[in-house]
Order: structure tokens, then sequence, then C-alpha cells
């Protein structure tokens, strides 16, 4: 299967089922800290992720990177990337180990931009 770069936001569809018509062409599903109804904590926010890597696999879920410091609200205890170390632990707590966390931090999103860039047309 030849990754593609597919990159979608979970914040308001985490039940939408292109999710898995994303994972399937390789490419990477984002989160990243926009407050909601139902994710108001950094803790939220790291169950959510669990949640995408049981559902998607971890190789599938990505940290968002399009919110560009404008979110309306973050996460309470997120404010931005100097607050990283926090969603580190945060994730830790709920269950990631070190290899999930890098992937989802970077190497998934990196592995969908190389894959691109061999092969630009898709």
């Amino acid at each position: 299967m030849q990754a593609t770069a597919e990159f979608s936001q979970s914040a308001y569809c985490p039940n939408n089922p292109l999710m898995e018509w994303i994972t399937q062409t390789g490419g990477v599903i984002g989160t990243w800290p926009l407050a909601y109804a139902h994710r108001t904590t950094l803790e939220d926010w790291a169950r959510e992720i669990l949640e995408l890597k049981t559902r998607l696999g971890i190789t599938s879920v990505g940290l968002g990177t399009d919110g560009g410091g404008r979110l309306p609200k973050t996460v309470e205890g997120y404010k931005n990337s100097r607050d990283m170390g926090k969603l580190v632990k945060a994730v830790e707590d709920v269950g990631l180990d070190q290899t999930d966390i890098r992937a989802f931090l970077s190497g998934n999103l990196e592995r969908v931009v190389r894959a691109s860039l061999k092969n630009p047309s898709g």
C-alpha cells in the first residue's frame, strides 16, 4: 500500500468513516488541542489519541499541525508547543509507550511526507 499525503483532523469528527479510508491509503489522521464539548482537558485529548490508536493503529495517528497557534480554545493544560512535555506525560499516563509517542509526534507524518515526495502523483 502506498502512503499518500492525506492528513486529516479528528477534532470534530471522531466517528467519521473517512478515517478508515485515509488510513487504508497509508495516510495519517492528525489531532490537535482544540477544546470542544467532549474534549476539554489534556487528559481528554490523551484518551482520544489512545482511542484513535486502538481504532486505526498508531501508524495512522499523528499530531496535527494546521492549528497554527490560532485555535479559538485549547484543551486545559496545553496552550502551545511549550506544553509538549505535558502532552507526552498525558499520553504516557494513558498507556502509550515511547515507540508510540515517537510515531505520533513525528514519525508518521515524516513517513507520509517522504512517501509523497518520492511519488508526488500519489
